[in-house]
């Protein structure tokens, strides 16, 4: 289905799903910048329509990212900031400066320059995952990378909502962690050089105390 790039927007018919969408967006060398939005005409003989607004995706190694102004002077020219030689190659630090995208040295895939490979990511946590010992699901604590369930309800509604099963959701149960004991020297900026403890009142001493007996506890 044909893409119509319109300033900076790409439009489709509505047939698309979102993912298949955005896709077609990045071979076509472009990015999604925003949402991605259904629009609805307001006669039945429209069509319905996806709209998104895009950006020219562009690599570090992409030859009309940056000009050479002078001998030492080069312009990102996609963003139009000039960069001087100063102790580090100019033209690099336009070229990374004009740069939208990297592509991943393992897989090959695009991602944004800011973020990271999320299909290298997903196979690394799949084989960290594989190596953990497997334990009986007993309504703990547990988590899918950083979201935590404290309850089987909770943990259900997510896998529903997300059409997974268990056995694909990298459920990983939860381990103690205990608290610190406080020591005196977590005031050490508050007390004197040459503090003696017999020089705290003795209620904060029992306090203390008492604290780190709950805490071991």
């Amino acid at each position: 289905m044909k893409i119509e790039l319109v300033g900076d927007k790409a439009v489709a018919p509505c047939v698309f799903k979102k993912s298949a969408f955005r896709s077609a967006i990045t071979e076509l060398g472009y990015f999604v910048t925003g949402n991605i939005h259904d629009e609805y005409g307001y006669r039945r003989t429209e069509r319905p329509k996806l709209w998104c607004k895009v950006k020219k995706i562009v690599l570090f190694d992409d030859p009309n990212s940056v000009s050479l102004v002078d001998s030492k002077v080069w312009r990102d020219n996609i963003n139009g900031t000039a960069f001087m030689e100063q102790g580090r190659d100019a033209e690099a630090r336009a070229r990374e400066h004009a740069m939208t995208h990297k592509r991943c040295t393992d897989c090959h895939e695009l991602y944004e320059k800011q973020s990271f490979c999320r299909n290298c990511s997903e196979l690394k946590d799949k084989r960290r995952w594989a190596r953990m010992p497997t334990v009986e699901y007993a309504e703990q604590i547990c988590c899918i990378r950083d979201r935590w369930f404290y309850d089987a309800d909770g943990l259900r509604d997510y896998l529903l909502e997300h059409d997974l099963l268990p056995k694909d959701a990298l459920i990983e149960d939860s381990y103690s962690h205990d608290l610190p004991e406080i020591e005196l020297e977590h005031w050490h900026d508050d007390l004197p050089e040459d503090y003696d403890e017999s020089s705290l009142h003795h209620e904060i001493i029992s306090a203390l105390n008492m604290l780190n007996a709950a805490i071991r506890k």
